[in-house]
């Protein structure tokens, strides 16, 4: 029952009189095909800032006490910290006394 796959496969028949010439793309060669030039274009200038800014938040090493006013609260934790903040820290202490005073 075993065939081999040879007796299925046809093999090509070349003419002569076309003979295979590979193009040459080099200097004074044949013009290469068209690429992508995506990359090459020149972007508006308000995506380039975007992305350079971007690159550059990736590589600088910010400061933790810094880096906690680049992102916004959301409602909630916003309704919960205002009322510490606007204390200040010498009264916050005395709160905390007070409260585990009550405990």
């Amino acid at each position: 029952m075993l065939r081999s796959w040879s007796l299925f496969i046809e093999e090509k028949v070349v003419n002569p009189l076309f003979e295979k010439c590979p193009k040459q793309f080099g200097i004074g060669g044949a013009i290469p095909p068209k690429k992508d030039l995506h990359h090459f274009v020149k972007w508006p200038k308000v995506v380039r800032i975007q992305r350079k800014k971007r690159i550059l938040k990736q590589r600088l090493k910010v400061l933790p006490a810094l880096k906690q006013f680049t992102k916004t609260l959301d409602k909630n934790l916003e309704n919960t910290t205002t009322g510490t903040v606007n204390i200040g820290s010498e009264d916050c202490a005395e709160l905390v006394e007070n409260t585990s005073l009550q405990f």
